[in-house]
């Protein structure tokens, strides 16, 4: 999640879209409005009243997405972000989901007219606050003329694994869990669940993903299919019924807006974005072989990392003499490029 005051907007779309190339297709961006306003004051970034710092968000996914789009060079004014003849590009290999962690009403209904997803946390917005909440980003995006289905929804959770059922969120056995999370799906429309793990991680971790976000997608399922075969009885022969968007929950799985059960597993990578095959990145001959030049002098750098591992393992091991292990370093491309630079060679 990015901290808006801290970034320039339009620096920002490029190195999303930058990596996005990199990687291939693979790059979700989470933008917030800004918090701790005495941290980013310190650090030589704007301070925000509310409302500003609501509607330097809206400037700055639009002149994102400006950037994004294929075109002619772009200008744009703004009370907060500005641009002048911007020429647009690099441009993302697949279309980059803009996220935002919202839960005071502004913002909620910034995050209805204008993001892909919301992305709250628990400790912020609890379960009991979802249908309000819900209730604001969903007729922000009507007016805005947006199916609310279309906007993603990821909840950042923190629980207790016990033994025995509690009253609290998340506090029991995973079947607890279960119950509790599947409810949010249904009611709520979370498409995916993130686990802030507690103090034993690897515990917590591998019992929501083996045990947890399995349950969670049959019971989703279950209640699915159940849904609809009501409707369909219900439904007078002639009647053409419309199944209701609703989301699958897993560890790492986007919103599915089908009616068929989920199929996608724990870090599919199928479940993931990507570049399709087909496409191919918007890259230059020259920069493509700036790319080239860019890892090759990197390999080189590790394979010289890994020799100055080896030597220092020498000599700390009495193989190898410590003026010999200097000479060996002082060979070295990067000890050359030092020496070159250092002020005395100046």
């Amino acid at each position: 999640m990015i901290n808006l005051p801290l970034r320039p907007p339009a620096v920002l779309a490029r190195a999303a879209a930058s990596l996005d190339i990199l990687s291939g297709g693979r790059v979700e961006l989470g933008i917030g409005a800004g918090g701790f306003f005495d941290a980013i004051e310190s650090m030589g970034g704007p301070r925000r009243t509310p409302k500003e710092a609501t509607d330097a968000l809206a400037e700055a996914i639009g002149v994102i997405r400006a950037l994004w789009t294929p075109g002619r060079a772009v200008n744009l004014d703004g009370t907060h972000y500005r641009l002048r003849g911007a020429q647009p590009g690099p441009l993302p290999p697949h279309p980059i989901g803009i996220w935002v962690g919202s839960y005071k009403p502004r913002m909620l209904r910034l995050t209805g007219r204008l993001a892909d997803g919301w992305f709250p946390s628990s400790p912020y917005a609890p379960p009991s606050d979802l249908a309000e909440m819900t209730r604001i980003l969903d007729g922000a995006a009507i007016d805005a003329g947006r199916d609310p289905a279309a906007i993603r929804r990821v909840y950042n959770v923190s629980g207790r694994f016990a033994t025995t059922g509690g009253e609290g969120f998340l506090d029991g056995p995973p079947r607890q869990w279960i119950e509790q999370l599947t409810e949010l799906v249904l009611a709520h429309g979370m498409s995916a669940f993130l686990l802030m793990p507690g103090d034993d991680h690897e515990r917590d971790l591998r019992r929501f993903a083996e045990e947890v976000a399995p349950g969670v997608r049959e019971a989703v399922a279950r209640a699915r299919l159940a849904g609809q075969a009501a409707a369909e009885h219900a439904a007078p022969p002639a009647a053409t019924v419309r199944p209701q968007p609703t989301a699958v929950p897993a560890a790492s799985v986007e919103r599915d807006e089908g009616a068929a059960p989920p199929q996608a597993a724990i870090l599919n990578e199928a479940a993931r974005p990507h570049l399709p095959k087909e496409a191919q990145p918007l890259v230059t001959a020259n920069g493509r072989q700036s790319q080239q030049t860019l890892l090759a002098v990197h390999e080189h750098l590790r394979q010289e990392l890994a020799q100055i591992r080896e030597a220092a393992a020498a000599v700390a091991a009495g193989k190898m003499d410590p003026a010999e292990a200097r000479s060996l370093m002082n060979r070295l491309t990067m000890r050359q490029y030092w020496a070159q630079n250092e002020p005395s060679a100046q």
